[in-house]
């Protein structure tokens, strides 16, 4: 059992207002960045972190938005986001991208 500091890193570490919302109590963008990239560097093993890195393209991808669908960079879009979907699927079997595979689709 391990013990992740996340609060102790925003008091302790990210003390200056900077990292903060308007508000002055929830943490911005930048102190979750930070926080994030200190779990990332200190408890996820390498190979996790190039997984975690791929799905996190793969949600940026399903927030693209597209200006015009019938267009040919529409299309090698998709095409390219579902090659990525199989070989995810066959990398990591475990996964489920059922979701993310019926957006590109309906594209």
């Amino acid at each position: 059992l391990t013990y992740f500091p996340s609060y102790e890193l925003a008091i302790d570490v990210l003390r200056d207002y900077r990292f903060y919302k308007k508000d002055l109590v929830h943490p911005n963008e930048q102190a979750t960045d930070f926080i994030w990239n200190f779990l990332l560097d200190n408890f996820i093993i390498e190979k996790d972190k190039v997984l975690i890195d791929k799905l996190y393209h793969l949600h940026l991808a399903t927030k693209h938005k597209i200006l015009n669908l019938k267009s040919e960079s529409a299309t090698k879009f998709k095409e390219s986001q579902l090659k990525v979907l199989d070989a995810l699927e066959t990398a990591y079997e475990h996964l489920n991208l059922k979701k993310e595979r019926e957006y590109f689709e309906q594209l």
